[in-house]
């Protein structure tokens, strides 16, 4: 697009445009407190008619909020994941600056049966780790996972705490063998009853699912995963081209 064309877009869309991208790159942090409207009018030399067209729209996108007497704060702002990119949550948290609280569900021992014994490439009747966690922003939970892998890789007595670190690291740290590569669909749902209670997310929420298979570099497979991202936390990219 050229400049010509850029400069078609108004004055209040550039300003806004330009200041949410100052959020999504981290500039500005969630619950970080926006410079005054005056001084950020005068920051981008445009009248503070403007600058408060441009704050309006983002509080419509919820992107900030205005406290009375206080100021101009930046909200939780839509994860955003490029869907060719493999990361586990600890890592995308680090990565984006996010403070993510994780807690550990459950952890249990239970026999591979039909389709996940012929995703992972084992019999049935071995022996797979179920890991369950979640990720909280702020107290509220952003990313539900389950994971299963083969319980050999673990140490029988790991405490429930060392869980709570990342999956990826610690698998290669057991095995040598660095996840390299993943088959994934993502796809939206809505949680059912029993899980929503009991992670504590608002009923009829749609969540982003991330079902993967992740491989290492032999392309043997090593873990099964669902990743649940909350709808109004995360968004996802891509680039796509014609053929």
């Amino acid at each position: 697009m050229t400049l010509a064309q850029r400069d078609r877009r108004s004055l209040v869309e550039r300003t806004r445009e330009d200041l949410v991208g100052r959020i999504r790159t981290g500039e500005f942090k969630p619950g970080q407190q926006l410079p005054s409207e005056p001084d950020l009018a005068r920051a981008y030399s445009i009248s503070r008619m403007t600058m408060r067209e441009a704050i309006k729209g983002m509080q419509q996108e919820h992107l900030i909020e205005t406290v009375r007497g206080r100021g101009t704060f930046v909200t939780h702002v839509p994860i955003t994941r490029p869907v060719t990119r493999l990361q586990s949550g600890t890592e995308l948290a680090t990565d984006l600056g996010y403070a993510l609280t994780t807690r550990v569900l459950e952890v249990r021992v239970e026999e591979a049966a039909g389709a996940i014994a012929g995703t992972l490439d084992v019999t049935d009747g071995t022996a797979l780790l179920r890991l369950e966690r979640l990720r909280l922003v702020d107290g509220q939970p952003a990313l539900y996972s389950i994971d299963i892998f083969a319980a050999s890789i673990a140490e029988p007595d790991r405490p429930l705490h060392a869980w709570e670190s990342s999956l990826f690291a610690y698998i290669q740290q057991r095995t040598g063998l660095p996840i390299t590569h993943t088959a994934a669909t993502l796809r939206a749902e809505v949680l059912d009853a029993e899980t929503t209670a009991r992670i504590d997310a608002l009923p009829g929420l749609a969540w982003f699912v991330m079902e993967q298979t992740n491989y290492t570099a032999d392309n043997r497979p090593i873990m099964y995963s669902l990743d649940y991202h909350r709808g109004d936390l995360f968004s996802f990219e891509t680039i796509r081209r014609c053929y």
